[in-house]
This record gives structure tokens, C-alpha cells and sequence, in this order.
């Protein structure tokens, strides 16, 4: 599945497609936005597992999320997925590079 990327208003669109670099590359975009508030809100970040049709939502406070990624396993997977391909036993899996 293919998100697009427009550039101006016109009808041109660039298309992107889903992988967990992508969304680890959102997460992160959207942790930026928060830093500096001690707010201790979830936050609705991307599942990063490689399902090409997965926008689910995992949810977690800034500090959570900070943790998450300063440890050995990095990824964001819902709780319901795994990282590797096409598998669908839940797990938090260590980041793959692509």
C-alpha cells in the first residue's frame, strides 16, 4: 500500500510506500514535536512492522518512548504484530536497518 506525498496543490502526487524505516523516520518527527513538554499524554505512534497495509497505532508517553528506544530492541511493533514479515505473533523487535 502506497501513501502519497503531495508537492503543491496540483494533482502530482509522489508516491511513498509504507516500510518501518519510513515510520521509524515519522516516530521520530513526531517525538521531536513533543520534546520540552513534560506532558504525560500518550502519544499515537506507527507500528513499525513490515505489514505493507499496518497503520496501527501503539501508544506511548514521551519517556516511554524514549526508553524504548534507547534499548536493544528499538522497533515499534503493536502488541498484536511481529517485525518479521507476514507473522502475526506480537512482540517489540530490535530495529532492522533497510
Amino acid at each position: 500500500m502506497a501513501a502519497f506525498l503531495s508537492t503543491d496543490a496540483s494533482t502530482d502526487a509522489i508516491p511513498l510506500e509504507r516500510s518501518p524505516a519510513l515510520l521509524y523516520r515519522v516516530n521520530e518527527v513526531m517525538r521531536e514535536g513533543r520534546r520540552g513538554q513534560n506532558d504525560p499524554e500518550r502519544i499515537p505512534f506507527f507500528c513499525e512492522c513490515h505489514r505493507a497495509d499496518c497503520y496501527a497505532a501503539v501508544w506511548l508517553t514521551a519517556d516511554a518512548y524514549d526508553q524504548r528506544r534507547t534499548g536493544s530492541e528499538s522497533s515499534l511493533v503493536s502488541p498484536t504484530h511481529d517485525l518479521a514479515r507476514g507473522r502475526g505473533e506480537g512482540r517489540l523487535g530490535k530495529r532492522r536497518s533497510t
